[in-house]
């Protein structure tokens, strides 16, 4: 009995991970997200996000990157990665970066954090088309992503594909799916 009593608990907790689209997911932290930055995007997915995203008043667009609590992206990389350790130091890369500062006998060393004007965007080599996350700037966790079938890099499909995102997005914060 007390098996039977598990098994439909636990068939329960499933079902209602997939009735309910953010379970699972932290809602706390979704919530607190009021500004993003659309990282650069493969076929310039990023402006028509921006466009669909200011439009649709889900967060406000920032062009400073600093100023952003939460990124959209089309790509989890490694060369997204250290985009991020260099926007968004953490405290150790700071700490670490302080340290061989002061070792450092070179003046043109330049802290973890600091704007590099001699360094190109950082850009990744590999294609997820369709494929779009929402990472937060902290903790570099996925807030959320999702998926789009028969990506299209036509103008048109671009603004429909976007908008589509953000609709996903917007039921996301409503409670219903897509």
């Amino acid at each position: 009995m007390v098996r039977l009593s598990l098994l439909f608990l636990a068939l329960l907790s499933v079902v209602s991970l997939a009735v309910h689209p953010l379970a699972g997911a932290d809602w706390e932290r979704l919530g607190r997200v009021q500004k993003v930055y659309l990282w650069p995007m493969s076929d310039s997915l990023d402006q028509f996000l921006a466009e669909q995203v200011a439009t649709e008043g889900v967060f406000d667009v920032v062009v400073d990157p600093k100023r952003a609590q939460a990124i959209l992206t089309d790509r989890i990389s490694s060369k997204f990665l250290e985009g991020m350790e260099e926007l968004f130091p953490t405290p150790e890369e700071i700490a670490e970066a302080t340290k061989e500062e002061e070792g450092a006998d070179d003046p043109a060393a330049v802290p973890a954090g600091a704007y590099r004007p001699e360094r190109s965007p950082i850009y990744s080599a590999s294609r997820a088309e369709g494929a779009v996350f929402l990472v937060d700037v902290r903790t570099r966790e996925v807030l959320w992503s999702t998926f789009l079938k028969g990506y299209d890099t036509t103008p048109k499909a671009m603004h429909r594909q976007a908008r589509m995102v953000v609709m996903r997005l917007k039921k996301q914060f409503t409670g219903s799916s897509l």
